[in-house]
C-alpha cells in the first residue's frame, strides 16, 4: 500500500515538475527577447539621437523602451533564481523591491525622453538618452553577471559557452600535468558543486571572503553572483597561469587577485587590514596531496583569518582531511555533491575560537 501511494505521488508530481521547468524555460526566452529589444531600441536611438529629422524613429524607440522596462519584473519569477543558467544575480530576488524600482526608473526616464522628442528639444533628447544609459548601467552593475571573456574572444558572444569551456579545460588539464601537487583534479569543479558550497555562507551579512586556489574561476563566479555589492573577495592562487587567466577575465572592483601560496593567508589579511574579520574562506586546495604539516599551517592560518563564527568551506574527493580540519575546527559538518567529476565531499567548519 505504501509503495502504491509513493508511485501515485510521483505520477502526480513529475508532470507538474516537467511543466514547471518548461514554463521557466519559456519565461527565460521571453526575458532574453525583452532585453534584446531594449538593446536594439537603445542602439536605434544612439544612431539617430543627433538627427532632428528622425523624430518619429526616436519616439517609437523610446515608446518600445517604456514597454520593455515596465515588463522587466514579470520576467523574473522565483523559479528562475538558481535552477536556470542565467546572467541574473541571486540578489535580484533578495532585493526585488529595489530591482522593480530600477525598472520603473528606466521606464520614467524613457517617458521623459519621448516627451522631449515630441517637444523637439534635441538637447533634452540627448541628455535623456544618457540618463537611460545610466539607468541601464546601474541595474547591470547590481543585478547582472556579465560573461567575462578572455582576450581575443570579444564580439563572439554566441560562442561563449563552448569556447570558454575549451579554454578552461585545456588550461586546467595542462596545469594538472605540470603541477600535480598544486592541482588535485584533471577538470575544474562543477557549477553544481560551487552552488552547494555557497549555501554555507550568509551573503546578506558577509563583507569579506577569501578563496584559496580559485583555479579557472568556477567558484569565483558563483561567489560574485551572490555577494553583496560592498563585499570584498580576495583570490589567493599559487599557479601563475591561473592567476593570469583570472586577471584577464575577472573585471570586478570587489576582487583582488594575489599570486601567493595559501599559507600566506595571514600576510594577505594583514596587508588588507582584515585579520580576524573574514566572514568565509572557500577553498579548492588539493589537501590529499599536501603534506600534513603544511596542511596544518593552512588550517591554522585560516582559523586566525576568520571572524568568530566565520566559515571555512573546503571540498575534497575523500574524507581523509576530516581529522586534520577537526583539530582546528570543532564544529564541522560534511555534505556530499554527486554532480561533480569526481563526486566531492564538502567540509563546512565554523570558527568558534575567540578572535
Amino acid at each position: 500500500m505504501m509503495m502504491k501511494k509513493l508511485i501515485l505521488a510521483l505520477a502526480i508530481a513529475l508532470p507538474a515538475a516537467v511543466l514547471f521547468a518548461a514554463d521557466n524555460g519559456a519565461v527565460m526566452r521571453d526575458r532574453e527577447a525583452n532585453f534584446k529589444n531594449l538593446k536594439k531600441q537603445m542602439d536605434i536611438i544612439k544612431s539617430a539621437v543627433q538627427d532632428a529629422g528622425k523624430k518619429q524613429q526616436l519616439a517609437d524607440a523610446g515608446s518600445q523602451i517604456i514597454k520593455s522596462a515596465k515588463a522587466i519584473p514579470g520576467f523574473f519569477p522565483a523559479g528562475t533564481k538558481d535552477e536556470m543558467d542565467t546572467e541574473a544575480k541571486p540578489n535580484i530576488w533578495a532585493n526585488f523591491a529595489d530591482f522593480e524600482k530600477k525598472a520603473a526608473t528606466l521606464a520614467m526616464s524613457a517617458e521623459e525622453f519621448v516627451n522631449a522628442v515630441n517637444a523637439g528639444d534635441m538637447q533634452k533628447v540627448a541628455s535623456g538618452f544618457q540618463t537611460m544609459g545610466g539607468d541601464c548601467k546601474s541595474c547591470h552593475k547590481e543585478y547582472r553577471e556579465r560573461y567575462l571573456l578572455p582576450a581575443g574572444m570579444r564580439g563572439r558572444e554566441k560562442y561563449i559557452p563552448a569556447e570558454r569551456k575549451v579554454i578552461y579545460y585545456r588550461s586546467f588539464f595542462t596545469e594538472f600535468v605540470r603541477n600535480r601537487r598544486q592541482i588535485g583534479s584533471l577538470v575544474p569543479s562543477s557549477r553544481f558543486l560551487a552552488k552547494k558550497m555557497c549555501t554555507g555562507i550568509d551573503f546578506h551579512t558577509a563583507r569579506g571572503i577569501i578563496e584559496l586556489g580559485p583555479g579557472t574561476g568556477v567558484m569565483t563566479r558563483e561567489l560574485l553572483r551572490r555577494m553583496h555589492s560592498d563585499c570584498r573577495l580576495i583570490l589567493i592562487e599559487l599557479n601563475p597561469v591561473f592567476c593570469q587567466l583570472l586577471k584577464n577575465e575577472i573585471r570586478d572592483s570587489r576582487v583582488s587577485i594575489v599570486n601567493m601560496p595559501a599559507q600566506t593567508i595571514g600576510d594577505v589579511c594583514a596587508h588588507y587590514g582584515i585579520t580576524g574579520r573574514v566572514d568565509a574562506v572557500v577553498s579548492s586546495l588539493p589537501l590529499a596531496v599536501i603534506p600534513e604539516a603544511e596542511a596544518d599551517d593552512i588550517f591554522a592560518a585560516v582559523q586566525n583569518a576568520l571572524s568568530s563564527g566565520g566559515k571555512y568551506i573546503q571540498y575534497q574527493y575523500s574524507l581523509k582531511s576530516k581529522a586534520g580540519i577537526r583539530r582546528f575546527f570543532s564544529e564541522l559538518r560534511i555534505k556530499f555533491c554527486a554532480a561533480n567529476i569526481p563526486p566531492a565531499f564538502i567540509y563546512v567548519a565554523s570558527n568558534n575560537k575567540s578572535v
